[in-house]
């Protein structure tokens, strides 16, 4: 069985809790099963190792939704360029709220 999915880009900005977030990716017509989360703060060898290792994987009904922590390394644009895949959803704050270090 085959699924045609309709896609559309459509970057924008929006608030959570106090905190600016811009918002890159396909939008969908069908959801995926799977939503994997990946917390990013300045550690771009490591997120491209990461979504390489979830890429590699033989299940593909998943999209990878990562969230960057206001990265200031080439991470943004290494994102951009990845959301614009039909598997990848970006998130960035637009201030470090350091969620990505598991702090409260």
């Amino acid at each position: 069985m085959s699924v045609n999915l309709k896609m559309s880009f459509q970057p924008c900005e929006f608030d959570i809790d106090g905190s600016h977030f811009w918002f890159s990716g396909f939008h969908k017509t069908t959801s995926p099963k799977i939503s994997i989360l990946v917390t990013t703060f300045n550690r771009l060898e490591l997120l491209k190792r990461c979504l390489n290792k979830i890429n590699r994987q033989t299940y593909d009904d998943y999209e990878i939704v990562v969230i960057d922590d206001c990265s200031s390394d080439e991470t943004p644009s290494f994102l951009k360029k990845a959301s614009q895949e039909k598997r990848v959803v970006y998130l960035r704050s637009h201030q470090n709220i350091a969620k990505s270090k598991g702090d409260r």
